[in-house]
């Protein structure tokens, strides 16, 4: 996993082609495209290339490398995994990301961890329902589906022969959280 400041990768992103230069292009706001230049910038950094193929179902695809992104904010972060066989997925969000409130954890959460929640101290609730929501679009990630998975179907404990953990990074004087999570099995989807 590596991760960075938007503003210091979002020029150095080399000549997208194929499927990127088009999701390039749709992508309207200034932002968005500053986050997207700058996930392609690391990625390059890193394994000398940032030419993505994509799944049908919209997963990032490298030859020789199970791949995933992430960026809010003035972060991007990048997850690669080496070994064969093996999947991965990453998210980060901001860690004040507001997300205790009426309607979201009944969105989210189990029924499990609706009831851990209500017996968390208020002032911590948010911090835990930012780690959970990380960690579940990670893994949801890594499974090729993001948020097309009912995430209150699943708790954060991972499945046998998975790991999912949460990290804390900061970036431009920002706390974020961030989860990565490998697991055993490629996705089914293909390029």
């Amino acid at each position: 996993m590596a991760y960075g400041s938007v503003s210091d990768w979002a020029d150095r992103a080399p000549p997208l082609r194929g499927a990127d230069a088009a999701r390039l292009r749709g992508a309207a706001h200034p932002e968005v495209r500053a986050r997207f230049l700058a996930a392609r910038a690391l990625l390059h950094r890193i394994v000398g290339t940032a030419d993505l193929s994509y799944t049908s179902g919209g997963r990032p695809c490298l030859r020789g490398y199970a791949v995933s992104l992430s960026h809010t904010g003035d972060l991007v972060l990048v997850g690669l995994c080496t070994r064969a066989r093996l999947t991965i997925g990453v998210d980060v969000e901001r860690t004040d990301r507001q997300l205790d409130g009426p309607r979201f954890p009944g969105r989210m959460c189990t029924p499990g961890e609706l009831a851990r929640l209500a017996r968390t101290p208020p002032d911590a609730r948010n911090a835990l329902l930012v780690r959970w929501w990380t960690s579940k679009e990670a893994y949801s990630k890594a499974l090729g589906r993001g948020l097309g998975l009912d995430f209150t179907t699943f708790d954060t404990r991972p499945p046998p022969g998975w790991t999912v953990r949460t990290h804390t990074l900061t970036a431009s004087e920002t706390t974020y959280t961030a989860a990565v999570a490998i697991g055993p099995d490629s996705p089914k989807d293909t390029p």
